[in-house]
């Protein structure tokens, strides 16, 4: 494994490991928004794997603490 330092400081090194795009090839590709940029929740559970209900779900458990504050969710 190479030391950060030794990355950060040394450009002879930097340039051994330029073309070591390996690891890209393991990782999946998340998907954006046509703006480039910007994820939505859904996108975002679907690249992990998950779910898509966090929305439902932080409204049902923190929405009933904000309530008695005339916050609704």
């Amino acid at each position: 494994m190479i030391n950060d330092t030794a990355l950060l400081e040394s450009k002879s090194l930097r340039d051994s490991v330029l073309e070591r795009t390996d690891v890209l090839d393991r990782v999946k590709a998340l998907s954006l928004l046509p703006d480039g940029m910007h994820v939505t929740t859904a996108m975002v559970a679907s690249y992990f794997g998950w779910v898509s209900k966090p929305s439902s779900h932080w409204s049902r458990t923190t929405g009933q603490n904000w309530r008695p504050t005339g916050i609704t969710c």
